[in-house]
């Protein structure tokens, strides 16, 4: 399984303490070298930088066509932009990202998509994480946003 995370999903489960997660649900993810440059570089001494250096299983790539990351650019950030087209490049089954408009891009060219509270989800499911509740509220603490709505349903879903 080919997974490509963006830089969000990486810091926002660093916050949370759950960024082990990622390794135990997925073996191994790839990141855009731009996604590394901006937590570990421009995030230095910020949550997310120390995990991401230290994590053998990340494998960092660099983007190929410039020109489809040159016009994601209208819309998006240059890790998202970057994330994407690598996601087409490498074939990726799955990217782990946040945004909004990168997760419409990526629903219309047909990449399937999850996100830190989908992923906080699934490790509960799987037994890796106690209490999905606290893990937001931890998220929250670090300056995660979610709509009240969705942190109940999160909750509920998690019951």
């Amino acid at each position: 399984m080919i997974v490509i995370a963006d830089a969000s999903v990486l810091i926002h489960l660093a916050k949370a303490e759950a960024f082990f997660i990622l390794e135990r649900l997925f073996g191994k993810i790839i990141i855009a070298s731009s996604v590394y440059r901006e937590v570990v570089d421009e995030g230095r001494g910020k949550e997310g930088a120390r995990e991401v250096a230290g994590a053998s299983w990340i494998g960092i790539r660099d983007v190929h066509d410039q020109e489809k990351v040159l016009l994601l650019l209208q819309e998006l950030d240059r890790g998202e932009a970057e994330s994407i087209v690598l996601a087409t490049e490498q074939r990726a089954d799955l990217v782990l990202v946040d945004e909004r408009r990168a997760r419409a891009v990526l629903a219309r060219i047909g990449i399937p998509i999850k996100g830190t509270i989908g992923i906080l989800l699934e490790a509960h499911r799987k037994g890796m994480i106690a209490d999905v509740k606290e893990a937001l509220d931890r998220l929250i603490a670090g300056g995660f946003w979610i709509d009240r709505k969705w942190y109940e349903k999160a909750i509920e879903a998690a019951k």
